[in-house]
């Protein structure tokens, strides 16, 4: 990548979650790749609340500094201010270098010099940390994103006169203590999963109010014990909050709602991923209790909004919501915690299959896009948009690891990306001895469904393909798969319910690296 070109932008998606900017950073970076996010939301369950200064975050990231550092899947780098401005002619160019270098850059600027935050902008000198994720030469702009208006993170375009003049601020104002870089780890090579016993036990944490997760040795902080309340006892501190604030007659902090409703947000996510690795069962009822929580938490912001208004009143039905919300939250991560398990091969009585073997293909290799997927794909490692004709909840990957080797490789045998990007990712699910795919078609036609199987690393496996109906258990199709290290196509016009068999027989395990649908 040749220095200052005329323009870049690397992936930054929409994040999920947007309360806080460094959340947002993290799951702008990550969030392209689903199959990434379970080593971001891991530690994700517990919350707690810092009494002292009044708000609440997750658990994981309470200090700035600690959370930044393990963004999983990332190089981080510190770079103080003074070497910065003894290396380059201003930080604007050393801003500039780090995104040629594919480095995401989070800093803290003044916002009374930037224009997209609204009601600072030549009026308040107010610093804020910022991710900046690229440029163009041409029109002297960047992009960044931060929660510029109302607390609200979205993705905005700057002048480089305002980035160069929001950077203007005193060392010791700086708490990121400079410049930190963040670079996107291409070559993992890891598996990625939930560890469900962990998961298990911090749900416990939170239903205990104990507190969970690492602490820091930076984090002084937290090892003041009176200072924090984690879990469901963020409830009663929040009834502490309201009353005091209503004797005061002070403005109510609307995050305090909006973590509550991020933290739903992340528990409804993980049980989705779950789901689909077959790791939960009851997801439709588990999802309910959780998109309640989100409904209830939306309305006690809507509260607190009105009380902060002249006619707001009093807090007594505001408090009456809190209480609601936690015995709701205690039997949602109780349901949650109860069906959180591993599942094998399971029949689902009452659907019908109708299966046909089709020519299997040793020829296209990783360029599926003219040939396979245009209906709905799913690259393992990469993107998964699956057709409409897939049940709810109907495509599930039972006993499988998903393993990210490289994510931008050159080989014809490699799968691209998705329909739009020529970058290639090897990837594959993985199993020591067997696993499944469980497919489930809500509509009475006939589809074509290709499963393409490769093995990358030339490890000599070899594994049998199993098509079940998936109402009997009787196998309708089985082949013996060997010598596939340019890549196989299996594909077969299905009508219904079927389960795929995966079964190592030869070689460290079984894979497969995509599902297509046409």
């Amino acid at each position: 990548m040749s220095l200052f070109q005329q323009s870049i932008e690397l992936p930054f998606a929409d994040p999920f979650l947007k309360l806080y900017p460094h959340h947002a950073l993290a799951a702008g970076i990550l969030q392209n790749n689903e199959h990434i996010l379970p080593l971001l939301l891991t530690d994700y369950v517990q919350l707690v609340y810092d009494k002292d200064v009044q708000r609440m975050d997750f658990s994981v990231s309470l200090y700035i500094q600690s959370y930044i550092k393990h963004i999983p899947l990332t190089f981080q780098s510190l770079v103080p201010r003074e070497i910065v401005e003894h290396g380059y002619k201003n930080p604007v160019e050393f801003i500039r270098t780090s995104l040629e270098h594919g480095y995401y850059v989070y800093c803290i600027v003044d916002t009374y010099y930037i224009g997209a935050y609204q009601k600072c902008y030549h009026m308040h000198h107010m610093l804020h940390d910022m991710a900046i994720y690229g440029y163009d030469k041409k029109t002297r702009e960047y992009h960044v994103a931060d929660c510029f208006v109302d607390g609200k993170y979205k993705r905005e375009i700057i002048s480089e006169k305002e980035l160069k003049d929001g950077l203007e601020i005193a060392y010791d104002k700086d708490w990121l203590d400079g410049f930190v870089l963040l670079k996107y780890n291409e070559n993992p090579y890891r598996g990625i999963t939930y560890d469900i016993e962990w998961i298990k036990k911090e749900i416990d944490n939170y239903l205990n109010g104990e507190p969970s997760g690492w602490v820091t040795i930076s984090e002084y902080r937290r090892r003041i014990p009176w200072l924090y309340v984690y879990g469901i006892e963020v409830y009663d501190a929040l009834e502490e909050y309201l009353e005091e604030k209503e004797k005061k007659r002070e403005v109510l902090d609307l995050r305090l709602p909006a973590a509550l409703l991020e933290h739903k947000k992340v528990m409804l996510k993980i049980a989705e991923q779950l789901h689909e690795t077959g790791r939960l069962e009851a997801v439709s009822e588990v999802r309910e209790v959780f998109e309640e929580l989100m409904e209830m938490a939306k309305n006690m912001e809507l509260l607190m909004a009105k009380y902060n208004t002249a006619d707001g009143g009093g807090l007594s039905a505001l408090k009456e919501l809190v209480r609601n919300i936690q015995a709701k939250d205690i039997a949602a991560m109780t349901l949650f915690q109860e069906n959180i398990k591993d599942q094998a091969f399971r029949i689902i009585e009452g659907t019908s299959a109708e299966v046909k073997s089709l020519e299997e293909d040793r020829n296209t290799g990783g360029n599926w896009k003219e040939e396979y997927g245009s209906q709905g794909y799913h690259v393992v490692g990469a993107e998964k948009q699956l057709p409409e004709y897939v049940a709810q909840d109907g495509y599930i990957i039972r006993n499988a690891v998903c393993v990210l080797l490289k994510m931008y490789v050159e080989e014809e045998n490699v799968l691209f990306y998705n329909r739009q990007d020529n970058r290639r990712v090897q990837a594959y699910y993985l199993s020591a001895e067997t696993f499944y795919i469980h497919i489930c078609l809500a509509d009475k036609d006939r589809h074509k469904i290709s499963f393409y199987f490769l093995d990358y690393d030339r490890l000599q496996r070899e594994q049998t393909v199993e098509v079940i109906h998936a109402g009997t258990g009787q196998v309708i199709d089985r082949k013996l798969l060997s010598d596939f290290h340019k890549g196989v196509y299996l594909s077969y016009e299905v009508m219904g319910a079927i389960i795929l068999k995966i079964t190592k027989i030869n070689g460290p395990d079984a894979v497969i690296s995509g599902v297509f649908w046409d």
